[in-house]
């Protein structure tokens, strides 16, 4: 069996319009990008995130029937500080960093349904937990036969 990890779509990029202020300094808002991925059913792939003045960042990755999200796999770049222990998890970074970039496994079982599945990530540029001064992306992950 082999496994594709290609791009469908040119990643769209939605962006806060409100700046904070972190030790007295300004943080610019944050931003968050995802590319879709395509994957065969019973494969695997990795989802790549990048990030911009990101002091937490969540997935909003609801089980998809048969799509699993390795979060105990994730690598990040810089590592997260912390992590808030909820499903799926939001990651922290303290202090905000101006780039992040995170590698998510996924992969499907033999079962996943062919189609598009969307799902979404939320970022802000605070590490209280507010959720203020967010920025949204959706991103989807297309699951092809096999055949």
């Amino acid at each position: 069996m082999t496994t594709t990890q290609t791009p469908t779509d040119t990643p769209v990029t939605t962006t806060s319009t409100s700046a904070i202020t972190q030790n007295n300094e300004s943080v610019p808002p944050a931003e968050v990008n995802i590319s879709n991925v395509t994957v065969e059913s019973g494969g695997s792939t990795v989802l790549v995130v990048h990030a911009r003045n990101i002091g937490e960042l969540h997935l909003n990755s609801s089980n998809h029937d048969g799509i699993v999200f390795e979060y105990e796999n994730a690598t990040f770049t810089p590592a997260a500080t912390s992590a808030v222990a909820t499903y799926p998890p939001y990651w922290v970074w303290n202090p905000v960093q101006p780039t992040v970039t995170i590698r998510l496994p996924v992969h499907t079982t033999g079962n996943t349904s062919v189609g598009k599945y969307q799902f979404s990530a939320n970022a802000w540029n605070t590490t209280n937990h507010t959720h203020e001064n967010g920025d949204a992306d959706t991103f989807v992950i297309h699951v092809k036969s096999t055949t």
